[in-house]
């Protein structure tokens, strides 16, 4: 936000902030000019554009996960209190894959449509989660939680940007497509987003 107010200062910004499933939705309504979205759906009605891949964590307490950096196979987690993003699209942010998804939501203990509620239930120690480090950066640096590579199948998820096909940009839009896609190739390149 910065970035676009300092470098276009009489520009008028529209952010908004959802799930991936629901901001896809808004997409596809007109409501944005782009969007990023975490494996969102083939649709002949959008362009995508892969931004970043990153790994899957197991998060959650010491006292769930365990104090180990260790990575932890799939398998094990499935026998720890699951807390996932709601089941169908918006599941799709943890990984595109239907038969790791199936399984997950067959042994989640609870399936939210909330980042906030996530967070609160990761920190209370309810239960862990799949989601990458950048989405609990804070919570691991102050040590309320711990992240664990999943592994036994390598999990990943990739980030995109999404256009729709038909739509005529905007000087202005393809400007802001840009700052995005710069802010996030630094933030790899300098490792505050961890890609390994």
């Amino acid at each position: 936000i910065r970035t676009a107010l300092n470098d276009y200062p009489r520009a008028r910004l529209f952010l908004t902030e959802g799930l991936s499933g629901v901001i896809f939705d808004g997409l596809l309504n007109g409501d944005v000019d782009f969007i990023l979205a975490y494996n969102p759906p083939a649709d002949q009605r959008t362009v995508r554009e892969v931004l970043v891949e990153e790994p899957v964590y197991c998060v959650g307490t010491r006292d769930l996960v365990g104090d180990s950096r260790e990575p932890i196979e799939f398998e094990e987690v499935l026998q720890l209190p699951l807390v996932l993003l709601k089941s169908g699209v918006l599941a799709r942010s943890q990984t595109d894959k239907p038969y790791i998804l199936s399984r997950l939501e067959h042994k989640a203990r609870l399936q939210l449509a909330s980042v906030a509620a996530t967070l609160g239930t990761l920190e209370s120690g309810i239960g862990c989660t799949l989601a990458p480090k950048v989405l609990v950066k804070d919570q691991l640096d102050s040590g309320a939680l711990v992240a664990r590579r999943v592994v036994e199948p390598d999990l990943r998820r990739t980030l995109f940007m999404v256009r729709l096909t038909d739509a005529a940009p905007t000087a202005l839009s393809e400007e802001m497509t840009s700052i995005v896609k710069g802010l996030v190739k630094n933030a790899v390149d300098t490792g505050d987003w961890d890609t390994a």
